[in-house]
């Protein structure tokens, strides 16, 4: 099974970082998230984050977010569930009802679920396929 990682890159000189991982960056609202299958972190002796790494690029902690194959939206585009509780990094997609809706992973229990953008107590967990990725939740 192949599972993705994205991130919000930091400090880097974007244009070397565009010529050399071209095909796996996305830019959405002049930022930029990389995408890979490689993902590290380094932590403190505190256990808290010091650095967090996709590709070999440094990456902000708080936006990542983690694609399996199978979720795609409704124009086969993957959809990222993002791993922090705020949902951070994870996408924003519509569905037929209009709503916009984050995606979010939960790590504990390991399901993929969506919830409303700025009600988080709202969870939907029904099948992706009614969704069209629409953006990056900040």
């Amino acid at each position: 099974m192949e599972v993705l990682f994205r991130a919000e890159i930091i400090e880097a000189n974007i244009k070397d970082v565009l010529d050399i991982f071209e095909d796996k960056i996305v830019i959405q609202d002049g930022r930029y998230y990389m995408i890979g299958e490689e993902y590290k972190v380094i932590r403190r002796d505190d256990g808290s984050v010091k650095y967090c790494y996709i590709n070999g690029m440094m990456v902000n902690y708080n936006t990542r977010a983690i694609h399996f194959e199978e979720m795609i939206d409704s124009d086969k585009k993957p959809i990222f569930a993002s791993l922090s509780e705020d949902g951070k990094g994870g996408d924003i997609v519509k569905c037929l009802d209009d709503y916009h809706w984050i995606a979010i992973y939960n790590k504990v229990n390991k399901y993929f679920a969506f919830y409303v953008v700025g009600d988080l107590d709202s969870e939907l967990t029904e099948d992706w396929d009614n969704f069209k990725v629409i953006g990056i939740q900040k």
